[in-house]
């Protein structure tokens, strides 16, 4: 869990960070996101549900995310960053750019 190398619809685990301008980035829990939903077909019940499980959060990182998804995710108002590699890496560009648009989520 150094690394992000999943799509989203392949994640069964999220590491939920809090990301801040000028502080360190603290690792605040991880969270089952697998489900035991039926599959209904391409975009099924079990991405619905994942979904639900993050809507709380600001950002997501993963290595790619369907159309659909990234649309109802960010209808949550949650930000859908396309990454592939160390975490700590993308939490530190992260913090940069919140601290260069004088963001605080």
């Amino acid at each position: 869990m150094k690394n992000v190398n999943l799509p989203f619809g392949k994640t069964d685990v999220g590491l939920i960070y809090k990301v801040e301008r000028r502080k360190e980035t603290d690792l605040l829990e991880k969270r089952i996101l697998s489900s035991n939903g039926i599959r209904q077909g391409r975009h099924d019940f079990v991405e619905d549900e994942k979904v639900q499980k993050i809507k709380d959060c600001d950002y997501i990182v993963c290595t790619k995310i369907g159309t659909k998804f990234q649309r109802v995710i960010e209808v949550h108002g949650v930000s859908v960053i396309e990454y592939q590699g160390d975490i700590k890496t993308v939490l530190e560009k992260l913090r940069k750019y919140l601290l260069l648009t004088r963001q605080e989520r």
